[in-house]
């Protein structure tokens, strides 16, 4: 979400102004939260966390509801608008 939100010119600052959201605001809410989740390091197998896969996931589902080939920027925002979890979380501030 965070790289999606550094494309100023991006359809999710689009989409977010459309419904009245400050898109720095929540630009920074999602950085903020990623800055607070513990740090990996060291030469360790890096994988996608159970929370990133529930959203890709949702975002799928997304996807395949509306006939679209591949998961856009607004299926993700759409998606994690009901997940369960930090990001989810984020968003239902906004």
């Amino acid at each position: 979400m965070a790289a999606m939100l550094d494309d100023k010119q991006g359809t999710l600052w689009h989409l977010l102004s459309l419904a009245n959201v400050s898109a720095d605001a929540f630009r920074q809410a999602v950085i903020d939260n990623i800055e607070q989740m513990p740090k990996v390091s060291g030469d360790h197998q890096l994988y996608l966390s159970k929370e990133s896969q529930a959203a890709f996931q949702a975002s799928e589902n997304i996807a395949n509801d509306r006939g679209d080939e591949y998961i856009s920027s607004e299926c993700f925002l759409l998606a994690s608008f009901d997940l369960k979890n930090r990001l989810g979380r984020v968003c239902q501030q906004f």
